[in-house]
């Protein structure tokens, strides 16, 4: 039996993963606290809040499924597929039908009470569905903590340019007494950002919906409460500081909160555009916004090529296929997700008409975000020389 791809689109090396159509940003959110009707170890399509309620009972702790499925919707993400089980590599195995199933495709996995043991089966799949993966380090870690744990390659540590690590909490204004995971809100956010603008827009420096500040410092588990009035927040952030809690998660590949101003009032945002890869990783791999153009690059070129599956091989139909894999691509450009200089060329030299192989090569270069400002003031002064 031949284990390699005989007949389809196949990926050659130096791309990314799987090929799928795309419509939407498709969330996939596990975890294992629900209740109502669903199946456990089952997928389910989310079109709205009462249809999560129904399946997975009313939130009624911080930690349950339909809590972490309204959060996401406050940004209007709206290909959701949600999943309760204990063990998550169970439900992520599903994925790959995901979207013959259901119609979405799988773009981001979202698993805020992750087991780390499971990450490493986690990230496998997901680089065969071109998936992004985001938990969370549990509230009681410190800032110390994180950063010791990243500077291994167990658990939380491992470094995949797949693998969105994430800490920061705040304080619900559903239930004050809750505290909502980043995680949720940074798929909420791509969700939002892909449909506005493009998958280049990072989901960082982006206000968080339905939060009232960060939340405080947890006790070790099993600790004793800190009193109210000894509380202060988890993380100490700044934008300029490089000494600030949130410039410290960023060093070690973890995305965090800052606070900014907009509109005259102070607002909590999300901070960080590097994957898991870095430090490790300084280059392009490492920035959020290339994998994931270079994810949306390959559902778009692989969407366009299927359609020519079947047709006569010749240069005809090579050159055809070029054509519409360039306008595809524009559609990346457009946006300015892409620079302008794309290209597409159909290989004849490596092609094989009798055995019905095209070969098609496509080039793009992602735009990069901006990272650092630097403010470079100058003062003049205007010495009077008249008299008092």
């Amino acid at each position: 039996m031949v284990n390699s791809l005989d007949r389809g689109i196949q990926i050659l090396p130096s791309t990314s993963g799987g090929s799928l159509p795309h419509t939407s940003t498709g969330i996939v959110i596990i975890s294992d606290i629900a209740g109502g009707t669903a199946t456990n170890n089952q997928l389910h399509k989310i079109t709205n809040s009462g249809q999560a309620r129904e399946l997975f009972g009313d939130p009624t702790t911080e930690l349950s499924l339909t809590f972490y499925i309204e959060i996401a919707q406050r940004y209007g993400a709206g290909a959701i597929l949600a999943a309760k089980t204990r063990v998550a590599t169970t439900v992520v195995n599903m994925l790959g039908s995901a979207y013959s199933d259901f119609g979405i495709n799988p773009d981001i996995i979202v698993i805020p009470s992750l087991d780390p043991t499971t990450l490493q089966g986690i990230l496998d799949i997901a680089d065969k569905t071109s998936s992004i993966v985001i938990s969370d380090f549990t509230k009681d870690k410190t800032v110390a903590d994180i950063v010791t744990e990243r500077g291994t390659e167990e658990g939380m540590g491992i470094k995949h340019k797949r693998f969105l690590p994430c800490f920061g909490y705040t304080k619900s204004k559903v239930n004050t007494a809750w505290v909502e995971p980043l995680s949720v809100h940074i798929a909420g956010q791509m969700a939002m950002l892909d449909s506005m603008y493009h998958a280049g827009r990072i989901p960082s420096n982006q206000p968080l919906k339905g939060v009232d500040e960060i939340a405080p410092k947890s006790p070790p588990l099993g600790g004793t409460p800190i009193p109210e009035d000894e509380q202060s927040p988890a993380i100490a952030v700044s934008f300029s500081s490089e000494t600030a809690d949130s410039e410290q998660l960023n060093d070690v590949g973890v995305i965090t909160l800052n606070r900014r101003e907009e509109n005259g009032q102070q607002v909590i945002v999300s901070w960080g555009d590097r994957n898991a890869l870095f430090p490790t990783d300084r280059g392009y791999d490492s920035l959020v916004a290339v994998t994931r153009i270079n994810d949306r690059a390959q559902k778009i070129v692989s969407d366009r090529v299927q359609k020519f599956i079947d047709m006569a091989s010749n240069r005809l139909t090579g050159d055809t296929m070029e054509t519409s894999v360039k306008q595809g691509l524009a559609t990346l450009a457009a946006p300015g997700a892409i620079d302008p200089m794309y290209d597409a060329q159909f290989l004849e030299s490596e092609s094989d008409y009798s055995t019905g192989k095209l070969v098609l090569c496509y080039e793009i270069r992602p735009i990069v975000n901006v990272r650092l400002i630097q403010l470079k003031p100058v003062y003049r002064f205007t010495i009077s020389t008249e008299r008092i």
